[in-house]
Order: structure tokens, then sequence, then C-alpha cells
């Protein structure tokens, strides 16, 4: 039974110290990871080889086949946790050797020369977030709930590997247990390595050399040509699939993951080229739109956060009176970035007047960085490393650009709950759109400070009211006696989350779905005739 200290006089409290970290502090992070899931879902930004999966399937896989050879009827969990650190230290430290990085525990170093302990402990890891099953790593992309489906879930810490995870598994299991001279693989028990035994399994289970056999296996869970169109995970994902083999078959060159990125939203690789056209693939390729347009309006908002604190911290602003005039300053010093206006609702007209269309649209974010979503989010994130005023201007401009491309996409009825996804409480789209027309009569200066209130500074206390847990305080910005104040260490750097499309492009890389041209650091397609499946 626990009692509550009540203060019977005066006393010092513990001092405040917020929690700085995070990277959510309007609240908007979720709805773009939930679009990410609609356009490649099954993946995340770090699952870049498809080696590991098969090694997770294997581990399961081997388990169970080493445990009925022992006689072993109920495995425990003490039992699987021993096998898998045992399989995870020799598969990193293998990586570790040949000079890999960006697997999970390779930055940990081996506790001592000569022979080492193969149990996390021993090498100072930890499940939570260096196993490669951990939530931030491989774990949900291999599931079969939202992931993959290599595994199924049983009870407690158990899997099972199932369906193209079975093929994996004995793929890699022909590849590593002839290199295994020592038996450290064949028993359930903790074990003990030299480098050199680590380095010997290395050459059959290395990230850079998966077999055809597992290329196969992979190629038939990610992509399903048949599937193409259709609304599920498996559709959703060949889908974006599709579009990306299409737009690189289409090219006349290699490209690289940005101009990837530019040529889906686009439509093309080059502005020679026809835009897609494909029925079933419209759908897919209006998600990837919204997405993008959704990733520049976080970002835009995030960046008049950042300069809002940079006022604060820097400048001794106190209010946003002040603050609204330094913005001002900054709108008026360059014309040329946003259209200078009597009203918002002028403001508008100057954007539809001069983009009427989606096809217009295109043409200019093709042909103009002021319209181009990559360039403006290019020019917001380095305008916010130099904390340079021109922070506010193109922010602006941004949201008012994903404004107009919300009014021409709300016509398209399958893609209209993309726009509502966050409703007002995580400012969707569809929210802003309305919150800027709602505005129409005020003037530029009007607004920019309603802004700097409404979705900015309210917003940011919503949040942080919200996620208070009695503990830690999330709040950047309080208001006190003399006005705002600025509680952070540093102003808020924002940045772009990735959206899966560098991890999908190497996975296909991987299972032979495309080509990297090393020359010419871009991403090829390969003929029909010579993939894996």
């Amino acid at each position: 039974m626990s009692t509550l200290s009540i203060a019977n006089g005066p006393q010092f409290v513990v001092p405040y110290r917020p929690d700085h970290g995070g990277v959510d502090f309007l609240g908007l992070r979720q709805v773009n990871v939930n679009m990410m899931a609609g356009v490649l879902p099954g993946i995340n930004n770090v699952t870049w080889w498809l080696r590991p999966f098969s090694l997770v399937s294997w581990i399961y896989w081997k388990f169970f086949h080493l445990a009925r050879e022992a006689g072993i009827t109920e495995p425990t969990g003490e039992q699987l946790r021993i096998w898998k650190e045992k399989v995870e230290v020799l598969f990193t430290w293998g990586h570790k050797l040949d000079g890999w990085q960006g697997l999970p525990g390779i930055s940990f170093n081996p506790p001592g020369a000569g022979a080492a302990s193969l149990s996390f402990s021993a090498w100072g890891r930890t499940a939570l977030n260096t196993s490669l099953m951990a939530a931030v790593q491989y774990g949900p992309a291999a599931k079969t709930q939202d992931g993959l489906g290599f595994l199924e879930p049983g009870l407690g810490p158990f899997f099972k590997a199932c369906g193209e995870g079975q093929h994996l598994a004995q793929a890699i299991d022909s590849c590593v247990s002839g290199l295994d001279a020592n038996g450290l693989l064949s028993s359930l028990g903790p074990g003990v390595a030299t480098p050199e035994q680590a380095g010997a399994l290395f050459q059959g289970w290395s990230v850079g050399n998966p077999s055809v056999n597992e290329k196969e296996a992979f190629c038939r869970a990610f992509f399903q040509a048949p599937t193409v169109g259709q609304d599920s995970r498996i559709g959703r994902r060949s889908t974006t699939v599709q579009l990306i083999l299409d737009l690189l078959a289409a090219s006349d060159r290699p490209l690289a993951e940005r101009d990837v990125r530019v040529g889906l939203f686009v439509g093309r690789s080059s502005t020679m080229g026809k835009r897609t056209e494909r029925e079933d693939l419209k759908t897919g390729w209006f998600r990837w739109q919204i997405l993008q347009i959704r990733q520049l309006q976080r970002l835009a908002l995030e960046a008049l956060l950042s300069w809002f604190e940079v006022r604060l911290s820097l400048h001794d602003d106190k209010g946003t009176e002040q603050i609204t005039g330094a913005a001002m300053n900054s709108l008026t010093s360059d014309p040329n970035i946003f259209p200078l206006r009597q009203t918002v609702a002028a403001c508008r007209l100057a954007f539809e007047s001069e983009c009427p269309d989606v096809a217009t649209f295109l043409t200019l974010s093709e042909s103009f960085t002021v319209w181009s979503p990559f360039d403006l989010m290019d020019t917001i994130q380095a305008n916010i490393r130099q904390q340079d005023d021109a922070i506010v201007p193109y922010s602006l401009r941004a949201l008012f650009i994903c404004a107009r491309f919300t009014d021409l996409m709300l016509g398209v009825k399958v893609v209209r709950p993309e726009l509502m996804q966050g409703t007002a409480e995580r400012m969707s789209l569809s929210f802003l759109k309305d919150t800027i027309d709602r505005c129409g009569g005020l003037s530029l200066a009007e607004f920019t400070r309603f802004l700097f209130e409404n979705l900015v500074l309210s917003q940011h206390f919503s949040v942080a009211a919200r996620r208070f847990d009695g503990e830690t305080q999330r709040l950047r910005i309080s208001i006190e006696e003399k006005g705002l104040a600025f509680l952070a260490d540093k102003p808020l750097v924002p940045f772009v989350t990735p959206d899966r499309l560098a991890t999908a492009l190497s996975l296909m890389a991987d299972c032979g779905l495309l080509q990297w041209d090393d020359t010419a650091k871009g991403y090829t397609t390969r003929p029909p005739e010579k993939r894996p499946y």
C-alpha cells in the first residue's frame, strides 16, 4: 500500500526539467506514418535487406527443430532467448568484422579479445532495441499482423515461420549449416565463439549475398502483380512497386532515390515522357502524391514553430504581436516567394489563377522550384539550419500550395479519406484548406498572427497537455507573467520523416526486381524475364 507524502511547510521542489526529446511537438507525425503505411505497408525505414528476414524466420524454424531433436516438448522462453541472442550475436559480429553498418547491434563491441560469450548482456546489448525482432527493427515487418507475413505469433515470445518465411528459413539453413564446423548452431544452449568462427559463418548469411531461393521467396511475398490496384495491404504495396517499375522502365537513365520520389509524384521520369496512364495504378499514384503534400504541410508548420522559438530565444520577443511583425518583415523582404495581397482570399486566388488544375500543378512542380514540394522542403530545411527569416515566406507558401492541391484532389472520391486523415486534432490537409478559407477576409498580417496563435502555439500546448504523464513535461514554450518564455535548450530543428521509399528500393534491388548501377548511383529496372518471380 502506498502512502501520499504531504508537505507540512515550505520546501524546495524538484527542478523543472522538461523532456525536449521527440520529433512530434505538433502531433502531426502519426498521420504521415499512416499514409506511408497506405502506400508501402509491411516495411519500415530500417528494413534495408532481405537477409535479416531470412534469419529471423530461420531462428524460430531452427529453434523448434533443435528442441524436437533434443526431446524438448515444451521449450521455455528462456531457452528461446538464449538461442536468439546466440544467433544474433554471431550474425552481427560477422558483419561487424567485415565492415558493415546499419544492422541492429552493429555498434557494440565484443567483451574483450579472443573468445566471447554470445549473450546480449555480455555485449552490453538489449533486446528492446538492438534485436532484429525489436519493434524499431525488422520485427514488425516480419510478422503476419502488419508485416510481410513470414512469422505467425504464438504464445508469449514464440513465433512460427509460415508462408514464404518457411522457404526463407530453409534457404538460409542450406547456406549456413555447412559452415558451422564448431557446432555453435546445433544446440539451444549458450555458446562462446572466436572472431574467426563468427567470420566463417558470415560467409553463409551475409546480407550482401542472399541466395536465389531467398530472393524468389521474398519477392513472392513482397510483390504480387495480380494484386495491383486492389485495396489490400499486398495490393497497395504491389501498386506502389509497379509504379516504381514502370517509372524506371520508361527512364533512359538510372534514377537515384530522390529522382524516383519526384518521378512517382509527377507520374513520369522526365518532362518528355507520358504521365501514369494505367487505371489500376491511379489510386496508388494519388495516394503517393497526397503523402508528399502532407510531408510538406507537416514540415512547414514545424518550421514555423522552430522560427517562433528562434524569435523567443535569440531575439527576446515576448508575444505574438512582436513575432508577427517580424514575420511580416520577412514576407515583404522578398515578395517573389509569397504573393502579397490585401486579404487571405486574394492570396488564395493568386495560387488558383496560376494553377487551375492538377495537370498544371504537376507541370509547375517540374518547372519551378517554388512550386515543387521537394524543392520547397529542401529550402525550408536549409533555412531552418541557418535560422533564417526566410522560413516564414517559404513555409507560408508551402501551406497555401498544400491547400491548393487539396482543392484539386477533393473531387477524387477514392482518396478523399486521405485528405481528411487527422481531422482537426492533427490538422488534416482538408482541415488546413478549410481553415485558410475561413480566414479569407483577414489581412495577411492578421492571418499570420492567427496561424502562430492557433495552428502553432495552441496546437503545441494541446499536444503537450495530452501527452503529459504526470512526470515528463513536454512543453517547449510557456506563458509567463511577462509574456511567452522559451523552455528548451535550443530551437527545434524539424526534418522530413523518411517515407519508406529508400528501404523499398533497397529491398527491390536485393530480391532482383531492380538493379543498382554503382557508376550512375541510381536504380534501373531489370527485364521481366530476368526477375526471380
